[in-house]
């Protein structure tokens, strides 16, 4: 009896063994095949995890505290002891001014009060006053600017519309913030508990530089808007060269693509139009790319593991910032897995005609925007809180050494004598087949001012 149960025991330490080493090499063989996904996606998941707005079993991240930019100012500029000091961020003075600005700029926009109505003489007086700028390329709606700034939304400025500059003026002990609506046009300022002091430092540290705003420049530069920002006298910018990025079925790339739109690379299979376009089908979602280089992608609201997602709680000014957010960290997503240079907001808003939020963005170049009329270098459709459509132009961009003077300010002016150009920027505009030039132009239509 003795001999029977020692059998008995004998046989189940040698069933569990067995059964631990099946589960170690079941094990072994799991992470073998991610390990090998990975690599043969040349390691894009890895890359993607940090930008991902969605889990991977169709349920949406909480929403994070300090979305990141998803565009950064175009230049910057301080009224000092010595004279106006502006740059673009491009440049290095550029960036080191901005840091130095940016907890200034955050503890005012985080502690505004509703803002107000003012007339365009106080606020071209708070132009050329005691102040700080950041100019953007883009309208930036305030609650999105307090949510990448890392700084709760405050309720005053939840409704609140969007600007393209914005003004930190030092008044008596306090900051105040001057713009303009870029929604109605008006001049708007609201006050903020920030202080004035904060201000000093920066106005005693920083040289002048020979920038100007149209506001100080005399009556033939009263065609421009107060805030109109003019870094040099004669600007010269690089031509830019653009290149379509194709992919090939099967491709390392391609499976990098399918990889961020939560394709399983190795069962969807393309078919291929007749004009060479290659169509992915999966879950209800639908991905293709065309031989001009053109990404769409489009999804039904309740498709499974392929839905990716934006939080919809919160007041309005912060859905506008996770659905801006969502948008950049798909597109982000897209850009860094094929090596393109990221992208930057340009626009957002409720589109009619598609039922969703709309919002798009620009390539740019130095720091310029590459502005084609009538087409977004990208576009993301949330609707309900899901991303139902996006559209990327795959295109990647070289700076050439050949270059364009373009034509001077003061010549810009006398052109233009007598009209209202209001607000005006230097974009890239084609010149020809690929190849763009930096002119100026009127950034809503991207028409051409000036003829070299």
């Amino acid at each position: 009896m003795k001999q029977k149960k020692s059998s008995k025991k004998e046989w189940l330490k040698s069933a569990l063994l067995i059964i631990q080493v099946l589960l170690a090499c079941g094990l072994l063989l799991v992470t073998w095949q991610t390990t090998q996904l990975d690599a043969e996606a040349g390691g894009f998941l890895q890359r993607l995890a940090p930008w991902w707005p969605w889990n991977g079993d169709g349920e949406t991240l909480p929403r994070q505290s300090g979305a990141q930019a998803a565009a950064q100012p175009a230049s910057v500029a301080l009224w000092t002891e010595r004279g106006l000091s502006a740059y673009r961020l491009s440049d290095d003075g550029g960036a080191a001014l901005y840091e130095r600005m940016r907890p200034v700029l955050a503890e005012s926009v985080g502690s505004a009060e509703t803002p107000q109505s003012v007339g365009e003489e106080t606020f071209a007086a708070a132009v050329l006053g005691k102040s700080a700028c950041v100019i953007w390329n883009q309208a930036i709606p305030l609650p999105v600017l307090a949510a990448w700034l890392g700084t709760d939304i405050p309720d005053s400025l939840g409704e609140a519309g969007g600007m393209s500059s914005l003004f930190l003026s030092a008044e008596g002990e306090m900051i105040r913030l001057y713009y303009r609506s870029s929604d109605t046009g008006r001049p708007m300022t609201a006050l903020t508990s920030a202080r004035s002091y904060t201000l000093t430092p920066l106005m005693e540290e920083w040289e002048a530089t020979e920038a100007f705003f149209a506001a100080s420049g005399g009556e033939e530069y009263e065609i421009f808007q107060p805030e109109q920002l003019f870094l040099e006298r004669a600007p010269v910018f690089p031509r830019v060269k653009e290149e379509l990025i194709s992919f090939q079925p099967g491709g390392e790339e391609t499976t990098a693509l399918l990889s961020a739109f939560s394709f399983n690379p190795y069962t969807v299979r393309p078919y291929v139009e007749t004009d060479g376009t290659q169509v992915y089908v999966e879950d209800l979602a639908t991905l293709r790319l065309t031989t001009d280089g053109l990404l769409s992608y489009t999804a039904s609201e309740r498709t499974g593991n392929t839905l990716i997602e934006a939080p919809e709680d919160g007041n309005e000014g912060e859905r506008a910032a996770d659905r801006i957010e969502t948008a950049r960290r798909l597109i982000a997503a897209v850009t860094d897995g094929i090596g393109m240079e990221r992208l930057s907001f340009s626009s957002y808003g409720y589109n009619e005609s598609q039922g969703g939020w709309l919002i798009q963005f620009e390539a740019a170049a130095s720091g310029i925007v590459i502005q084609r009329p009538g087409r977004a270098a990208a576009a993301v459709l949330i609707r309900d809180g899901a991303v139902v459509s996006m559209e990327l132009w795959l295109s990647r961009y070289t700076v050439l050494e050949d270059k364009d003077a373009l034509l001077p300010v003061p010549q810009l002016a006398a052109a233009y004598a007598g009209q209202s150009l209001g607000g005006l920027s230097i974009r890239y505009l084609e010149a020809e087949d690929g190849i763009f030039s930096a002119d100026w132009c009127r950034p809503a239509t991207g028409a051409r001012l000036s003829n070299r």
